[in-house]
C-alpha cells in the first residue's frame, strides 16, 4: 500500500524539482512541462475535491444507474475544467506560454487516462484501493497528461 503512495508523489517531486532547477535560465519543455503539470494537479485535485462533495454518495440512496453515471460525470468534468485551468493559469504566472486547447484536450484525456489508471489499481491489488491513494493517484496522473498536452500544442503552435 505504501508504496502506491510513493510513486504518484514520487513522480510530482521529480517535476517540482525539474521546474525549480530551471527557474533563473532558459526553460527548456521538461521545465515547462513539469510547471504546467503541477499546474494541472493542482488544479484536478480541486476540481475532484469539489465534485466528491457536490456529488456525494448520500446522493443516490439506491443503485440508481442514472444518479451514479450523473455524479461520475459531474466528478470527470470538475476534474477536467480545474485541471485544465490550473496548467493553463500556473503556466501563464510563470511564462511557460502554456496552450488552452492543449490543456483542455490534455484535461480530458488525463481523466481517461486517470480512470484506467484506478482500473489498474483495483484490479492488481485486492478490491478498490485506498481513496488516498486513488485520489492521488488520479490527480497527479491527470496533471501530467494535461501539462503533456498542453505542452505539445503550444510546440505546434510555435512551430507553425
Amino acid at each position: 500500500m505504501r508504496c502506491r503512495i510513493e510513486v504518484p508523489l514520487l513522480a510530482l517531486a521529480l517535476l517540482l524539482a525539474g521546474a525549480r532547477s530551471a527557474a533563473a535560465q532558459e526553460r527548456t519543455f521538461d521545465a515547462k512541462l513539469a510547471i504546467e503539470a503541477v499546474g494541472g494537479t493542482v488544479g484536478s485535485a480541486a476540481g475532484l475535491g469539489l465534485a466528491l462533495i457536490a456529488f456525494s454518495p448520500d446522493r443516490c440512496p439506491t443503485d440508481d444507474i442514472e444518479c451514479i453515471l450523473e455524479r461520475l460525470g459531474g466528478a470527470g468534468l470538475a476534474a477536467a475544467a480545474g485541471g485544465s485551468l490550473g496548467a493553463w493559469q500556473l503556466g501563464r504566472m510563470e511564462d511557460t506560454e502554456p496552450s488552452l486547447l492543449g490543456s483542455v484536450i490534455g484535461a480530458i484525456g488525463g481523466v481517461a487516462a486517470g480512470v484506467g489508471l484506478l482500473q489498474l489499481m483495483e484490479s492488481s491489488g485486492e478490491g478498490d484501493p485506498d481513496p488516498v491513494v486513488a485520489f492521488i493517484g488520479f490527480t497527479v496522473t491527470e496533471g501530467i497528461v494535461t501539462g503533456l498536452f498542453s505542452r505539445m500544442f503550444a510546440a505546434l503552435r510555435d512551430d507553425g
